[in-house]
């Protein structure tokens, strides 16, 4: 399987043929959409610039949202999206998900 290269232009996926370019972009731009901590959790959103989608149909996969307790280090859920306007309204829907939660008794 060939791995596929996106660029955002404009909250846009754009697909990248060359991995040099891709490199370059990737050097200027964050891959970070969305992130917020809120109680012992962190919500991040982030573009990942290559296609997740295995399959050989469907749209490429290119967002993911990732919820972490307490650290980095502890993931406890992982959402991946294929548009910009799909990856925001998973990230609300995780964060209204996780603010809603008791706060843990640490």
């Amino acid at each position: 399987m060939l791995l596929m290269y996106y660029i955002l232009k404009d909250k846009e996926p754009v697909r990248c043929q060359d991995s040099l370019k891709f490199a370059e972009w990737l050097k200027e731009s964050s891959l970070v959409v969305k992130s917020i901590r809120i109680k012992n959790y962190t919500i991040l959103t982030i573009f990942l610039g290559i296609d997740l989608n295995h399959q050989d149909e469907g749209d490429p996969v290119l967002f993911e949202t990732i919820v972490f307790e307490k650290s980095l280090c502890n993931r406890i859920e992982i959402d991946r999206y294929c548009t910009w306007e799909e990856a925001m309204n998973g990230h609300h829907r995780l964060l209204n998900k996780y603010t809603k939660l008791p706060s843990s008794a640490n």
